[in-house]
């Protein structure tokens, strides 16, 4: 047994029903089959699957991920900087030695 929810479109989708492919706009209502046992959904839209209930919550847009500078591949005391390979480059032969 699929299972069926009504929501809003965050991203454009393709209508599985429609014979001519109606690409169901942000924030438009649209019915989500999810498949029992798999990951894979289909798209409804409301044309397909009749008035959408009144219900339905509006789109809320998320915000923009933040993304933060990668500093250290590890942590701890054995951490390297990202140019550990430049830095090793330049480094004097027998340098450690001394």
């Amino acid at each position: 047994m699929s299972t069926r929810t009504w929501t809003r479109a965050e991203s454009p989708k393709i209508c599985g029903h429609c014979r001519g492919a109606r690409v169901i706009k942000v924030g438009e209502p649209m019915v989500v089959f999810t498949l029992p046992g798999s990951s894979l959904k289909r798209y409804r839209c409301q044309s397909c699957e009749g008035p959408a209930p009144p219900d339905l919550a509006p789109l809320v847009p998320r915000a923009a991920p933040t993304f933060k500078p990668l500093v250290h591949v590890l942590t701890g005391p054995d951490a390297l900087p990202l140019d550990f390979k430049h830095a090793a480059a330049e480094r004097v032969p027998g340098e450690d030695d001394q």
